[in-house]
């Protein structure tokens, strides 16, 4: 999911520090790459739940909004669908796991959005 931004006084770099801190409370390893002064991706993997596939969190300033978007592995789409077509042949456990771990990503990216609206509101951002 991707989130605009339109306040024109948002720093990236506070930003960018605010998703780490995020990730980190929550003992995710958290590395950052830079692609440009005005761009950057935060990749989050839980030691914790090797079940939970990487997060992916791109940020980017334009003159216009600041763009903070969400993403989860690829790997996790794929995952569901094998896991839902050999239900059909009895290997249910494998989409109840799926299941699991979709339903913990959801909550991590509602808890993730209400952080960071949490934090945009009192505009430390700026």
């Amino acid at each position: 999911m991707e989130y605009r931004f339109y306040n024109k006084g948002i720093d990236v770099e506070k930003a960018i520090q605010l998703i780490k801190e995020f990730f980190e409370k929550r003992n995710f390893r958290v590395s950052i790459s830079r692609e440009k002064n005005s761009e950057a991706t935060i990749v989050s993997k839980s030691p914790d739940d090797p079940l939970l596939p990487t997060i992916v969190i791109k940020v980017s300033l334009s003159s216009d909004f600041l763009s903070i978007n969400f993403l989860t592995s690829d790997k996790l789409r794929d995952n569901l669908f094998w896991a839902s077509i050999t239900s059909i042949f009895g290997g249910g456990i494998f989409l109840l796991r799926m299941e699991k771990v979709k339903k913990k990503i959801d909550e991590l990216e509602r808890d993730f959005w209400k952080f960071i609206d949490s934090n945009f509101e009192s505009s430390s951002l700026s």
